[in-house]
């Protein structure tokens, strides 16, 4: 078996999950989230390429859904992020 892989599949691997569950909790906007955040919380420091598509993504449900709250909040953590730089 192998002992790693490759960031590229792993991101990808991980994108086809997060499609997934997309499409299967569109009804329940809470859950997707909260997957999405739990997502993010382990994605900051390993991938942060695939943090960053997560974070547009939650973005998105926010936008969606009219929390314009926390979607500025979570565009100010995006801001900070690429402030870093």
């Amino acid at each position: 078996m192998m002992d790693k892989v490759a960031r590229n599949d792993a991101s990808e691997a991980i994108n086809n999950i997060i499609d997934a569950v997309s499409r299967h909790l569109v009804e329940n906007v809470e859950l997707q989230k909260k997957i999405y955040s739990m997502t993010l919380g382990t994605l900051k420091t390993s991938n942060e390429k695939l943090w960053h598509t997560i974070c547009l993504r939650l973005g998105k449900v926010h936008l969606e859904q009219h929390n314009y709250l926390e979607l500025d909040d979570l565009l100010q953590v995006l801001k900070k992020s690429c402030l870093k730089k």
